[in-house]
């Protein structure tokens, strides 16, 4: 969506732009998902309020959470159905979620 809007607002510094899998404007619930995202990454202990490699930590916990937002936007409902009949099974879910947060 960056390259999308400066290509608008800078067509005289942006004369191309390749924008691939992107929208003009997210919706309310897209939002809602990347605060989510943010937030875990954010109240992750090891984060240390973005000072993480002066302490030598990395927030690999919220940064896992994130990733797991991430991968439910990223695909159709459906689509979740068509990878594994499992993956519709909650507690194999769970379970995927837990072994990630390890």
């Amino acid at each position: 969506m960056q390259a999308l809007q400066w290509a608008i607002s800078y067509p005289e510094r942006v004369r191309h732009a390749l924008v691939i899998a992107s929208a003009p404007k997210l919706s309310t619930q897209n939002i809602a998902f990347n605060d989510v995202a943010r937030q875990a990454i954010l109240t992750d202990p090891d984060f240390n309020e973005g000072h993480y490699r002066s302490h030598n930590t990395v927030p690999a916990r919220g940064l896992r959470i994130a990733r797991m937002m991430g991968h439910i936007t990223y695909l159709a409902e459906d689509g979740l159905g068509k990878n594994s009949d499992a993956i519709c099974v909650p507690t194999a879910i769970n379970t995927a979620i837990a072994l990630n947060l390890k």
